[in-house]
């Protein structure tokens, strides 16, 4: 699961003030405050607070942590990405001592989370592929001459090493989602294709992370993957009603 340990509780008993200029120098979302109860502070409340309600000790500003904030190590991956894409308030994972693990939206532009939204991608990428094949002929139609040209090639270098697979297996991602739209498949298999923006926004996260460059946003990958996710249910949809 994309996670990151959680820093230690804050002392319960100093200035709220001081806690909010730590998760600020910090850049913490939130934080546990010490104590024989589960409390927690997020940065954002505490920062909307006056002078006098600044001055009073840490546990006079905390709270119980919300119910639909915690989560189990078990929670899959899109389930995560669905909470924090409906509400930026980050996760607590809590194990058999409590709170452990924080999740937010900016874990998944680091390494981990990442990774996640490249495998659900890659799943979506084959299960086109698969779908696309049962009509190679009307989409080679469809390529410019010179995406036919350069699938040849490609085709033509992996024949050399061993691989001997058709052009149209080459395609991108780019180009297998252009032709779901072209071929029209979601109206020929009644089912939910996705949009040129959710199309656009797949295969943008999947370059960015595929050619190591920076993620627009961790909500701009949650997107991605859970746009993926619908479109893997729907291309599995498709290829049921052909088979």
């Amino acid at each position: 699961m994309v996670m990151v340990p959680i820093a230690p509780p804050l002392d319960a008993t100093m200035p709220t003030h001081e806690a909010l200029e730590f998760l600020e120098a910090s850049d913490f979302d939130l934080s546990l405050v010490g104590g024989e109860e589960v409390r927690v502070v997020y940065r954002g409340a505490l920062s909307r607070l006056g002078e006098k309600k600044l001055a009073l000790p840490l546990k006079a500003n905390s709270g119980p942590p919300r119910m639909d904030r915690l989560v189990e190590h078990s929670l899959e991956l899109a389930a995560v990405a669905r909470r924090l894409n409906d509400d930026a308030t980050p996760l607590l994972v809590v194990g058999r001592e409590g709170p452990s693990f924080i999740i937010t939206r900016s874990d998944f532009t680091r390494t981990a989370g990442k990774m996640g939204v490249l495998a659900v991608i890659a799943a979506l990428d084959a299960s086109l592929d698969a779908l696309l094949a049962h009509c190679d002929d009307e989409g080679w139609e469809l390529l410019a001459y010179e995406e036919q040209v350069s699938l040849h090639d490609v085709a033509r270098t992996a024949t050399e090493r061993g691989e001997q697979l058709p052009p149209m297996r080459f395609l991108s991602l780019g180009q297998r989602l252009r032709l779901v739209g072209d071929l029209d498949l979601a109206s020929r298999l009644s089912v939910n294709l996705g949009t040129q923006a959710e199309h656009e926004l797949i295969t943008g996260v999947r370059n960015d992370i595929a050619h190591g460059r920076e993620v627009e946003s961790g909500a701009h990958a949650i997107r991605a993957l859970l746009a993926s996710e619908r479109l893997l249910d729907a291309v599995m949809d498709g290829s049921h009603a052909i088979e």
